[in-house]
């Protein structure tokens, strides 16, 4: 129901190669994320998505929308050894972490006035902070003797993800349920001298990926390559601290 946007990333990164051997290299990846992202509304809708009557849709009109703000740091890396001419192991580790934030949302609008020309918006602020790490082991078998027609990889990932969920919302009388914010959709207007922000929600959850996977390469000709894979995921996710209101 967004009628108009913009987006700002910025998106940085710094990689170190390391030659520990003949037969060894690892790397070193730091990556930063930020992304910013803007929602205004121009067209008039309810809560249900209608249209809401009294009010005609003009390129004036604009509710203030939702800014949706991302941030992700990010460490990753790689370990690889070559066993042999036919065996090459390598292990990928990464740690992330994640801010999302998402203010002053008016999705939903109700309580057309158009006597004063003015609705009633509902703004509210999730939150939502996640830590994850993860690592991937990595096995290539490719057999000398058949002169690389036929390239093998086993592998697996396991990766674990704990986060905090909160939501706050905005009142005008201090009674910490949801509030609405009476707001002028002609001029953009609003009395904002009475909010008070409260925790409504939190929870915190966890959750552990396991995987593995199984692809093979087969060139039965110069000109030819076959690649079949299989894979098996299992998520396992649980919420210590149920969301509750």
């Amino acid at each position: 129901w967004r009628d108009n946007t913009n987006r700002n990333a910025i998106d940085g990164f710094l990689r170190t190669d390391f030659d520990l051997s003949d037969k060894t290299k690892a790397t070193l990846r730091a990556q930063f994320i930020d992304i910013d992202q803007g929602l205004v509304s121009l067209l008039p809708i309810d809560s249900e998505g209608n249209l809401l009557e009294g009010i005609e849709r003009t390129t004036d009109f604009g509710v203030p929308g939702g800014v949706s703000e991302n941030q992700s740091f990010q460490l990753s890396g790689s370990l690889t050894h070559l066993f042999s001419n036919d065996l090459r192991v390598e292990v990928l580790p990464y740690f992330r972490v994640t801010d999302r934030i998402l203010r002053n949302d008016a999705t939903f609008i109700d309580g057309i006035d158009t006597d004063n020309q003015t609705l009633d918006r509902f703004p509210f602020e999730p939150v939502l902070k996640e830590t994850i790490f993860g690592v991937e082991p990595r096995f290539t078998f490719v057999p000398a003797s058949l002169d690389g027609k036929l390239d093998v990889t086993i592998g697996g990932m396991f990766e674990t993800n704990s986060g905090e969920a909160d939501s706050y919302s905005v009142t005008t009388d201090g009674s910490g349920d949801f509030g609405v914010l009476p707001i002028n959709y002609v001029t953009g207007e609003q009395n904002l001298s009475n909010l008070q922000r409260t925790q409504t929600r939190d929870g915190e959850y966890e959750s552990n990926i396991y995987a593995a996977y199984l692809q093979t390469i087969i060139k039965p000709v110069d000109r030819l390559s076959i690649t079949a894979g299989l894979r098996y995921d299992y998520t396992d996710r649980s919420v210590t601290d149920p969301l509750r209101t």
